[in-house]
């Protein structure tokens, strides 16, 4: 179970924190983010059939960033129907905090540009991810080993200079910090 230590969030792999039917990432722009010092889920956005996307700080210090799609005619890569999109040579499993976040800019019909950051540093951008998008759970640190503080959603794309702000957004929730 995650636990409080000081002003942070303790994940030991077997625990999670769970927001029910978030439907705070809903039909237009966002951003979710965290700082974390560990390897694991950082998150994922469930919908009710599946999940619709994951970040995870894989152990070779890259990460990994998963989406489950609602189109069939989509190229899917894995027999799982997830998009995925790992990318290496972060560093972001050396034992410090880094600052994490996925933004998703709405597209065509149903689709986003999806943008990784590391460290306030654009490491991956996957453009028209046909994401489903519902009122499923918001899930913190499933399967995380370390510790997560000012994990933050905000209902718009936000650059690199709003992540370096910790002043509050309108519609922002900081879950720990």
């Amino acid at each position: 179970r995650p636990v409080r230590v000081g002003k942070t969030a303790s994940f030991d792999g077997n625990g999670a924190v769970v927001i029910p039917a978030a439907a705070v990432v809903g039909a237009s722009d966002f951003t979710i983010e965290a700082w974390a010092k560990g390897v694991g889920e950082i998150f994922r956005k469930e919908r009710l059939s599946g999940n619709s996307l994951c970040l995870t700080v894989t152990a070779d210090g890259g990460a990994e960033m998963a989406f489950d799609t609602f189109n069939p005619s989509y190229a899917i890569p894995d027999a799982a129907k997830r998009l995925k999109e790992a990318v290496a040579g972060l560093g972001l499993a050396d034992g410090s905090w880094h600052h994490v976040a996925l933004t998703c800019s709405k597209g065509g019909v149903g689709t986003y540009t999806v943008r990784l950051y590391a460290d306030s540093a654009l490491a991956a951008t996957v453009p028209s991810v046909p994401l489903k998008l519902d009122g499923g759970d918001l899930v913190i640190g499933d399967g995380f080993f370390g510790e997560m503080c000012g994990f933050r959603f905000s209902p718009s794309a936000l650059d690199v200079e709003a992540f370096l702000r910790l002043e509050e957004v309108p519609g922002m929730a900081v879950i720990v910090r």
